[in-house]
């Protein structure tokens, strides 16, 4: 009721409209695509990792355990141009390296095959899936997002517009018109609105009690990455541990839940080894590993660091 009351007295001015450009996001990691898969196509992380080494194995991606966006030559000159200049034309093809060095590429396709041809070839035998539903609905996930990240931008009017209730004044901003379209045919990242009286009014949405947000498994990974704890090859299998181990539960949603259970392990390693399961620990190592698979350390001097943090840990315990 109160959030009634609160809609039917929201009022709306247009302060600016503006011309920007939108750029399309760079190709899948590993950790963006297991939260991509999560929230649009309502995978869990092992069924996505699963999925992309049937994908790699098939030939159809390139190796999907990358923290890379990098895009080769091969990528983006006989993968994406001839897709592009075929489907929008040339001038929609804009070439981007998406970043240096790394082991690996961004994950994209290997070759500029729609869905449809893929569909066609486990048809016809060529090609073997377990679940070709599931794969080709993830395929065209990955197929689009790299298209996409290799096509122009797109030129938007942008509107910024004040929102009033009786209690409170706000801003937003909202894509009213394309100028000229780009990446958006292939992959759209934003909504165009049409601003007009009572529209936007009918889209505020209102959270009048906050609430704690929690974490699917596509964001707990990305919240991994940014803390610097695990490795594209290690995300889904830490998820997964937890889940079989009901220290978490999923919920309607999707949503991961910590049980009682979860919480008392948490509880007993804090309090008995909390050195060894310090995160700050685990963010070293993770570095160690870059820099030894990056030929700037000995493997065995870091060895040695380890063995001595551990044995220290074991006489001060």
């Amino acid at each position: 009721k109160v959030a009634e009351e609160i809609r039917e007295n929201l009022s709306w001015t247009l302060i600016k409209e503006e011309e920007a450009t939108k750029n399309p996001l760079p190709p899948y990691t590993t950790d963006s695509v297991l939260q991509d898969a999560g929230q649009r196509l309502g995978y869990s992380t092992r069924q996505t990792m699963n999925l992309l080494q049937e994908l790699f194995e098939s030939g159809l991606i390139t190796y999907h355990r990358t923290d890379s966006t990098r895009i080769s030559e091969v990528g983006r000159y006989q993968v994406a141009r001839p897709y592009i200049i075929s489907h929008f034309g040339e001038e929609f093809f804009y070439p981007r390296g998406w970043g240096e060095g790394g082991a690996h590429e961004g994950i994209r396709p290997t070759r500029p095959r729609e869905p449809e041809e893929i569909r066609y070839m486990v048809g016809a035998g060529l090609i073997s899936l377990s679940n070709p539903e599931q794969a080709l609905k993830f395929y065209e996930l990955i197929f689009r997002r790299f298209m996409a990240s290799q096509m122009r931008p797109a030129k938007v009017l942008v509107a910024t517009v004040s929102f009033k209730t009786p209690s409170h004044e706000w801003e937003e901003k909202f894509v009213t018109r394309i100028l000229q379209e780009g990446f958006e045919k292939m992959y759209p990242t934003f909504n165009v609105v049409e601003l007009r009286e009572g529209t936007q009014a009918e889209k505020v949405q209102f959270q009048l009690v906050p609430k704690a947000e929690l974490y699917t498994e596509g964001t707990l990974v990305q919240e991994m990455k940014k803390r610097g704890l695990g490795r594209p090859s290690t995300y889904a299998e830490i998820v997964t541990t937890l889940i079989q181990r009901n220290y978490v539960k999923v919920l309607p949603g999707g949503r991961l839940y910590p049980t009682r259970l979860g919480r008392q392990v948490y509880e007993y390693l804090k309090e008995h080894f909390p050195k060894e399961v310090d995160e700050e620990l685990t963010r070293q190592l993770e570095e160690a590993m870059d820099r030894i698979e990056a030929g700037k350390v000995d493997f065995q001097e870091i060895l040695q660091q380890v063995y001595e943090i551990r044995r220290y840990l074991e006489e001060n315990r």
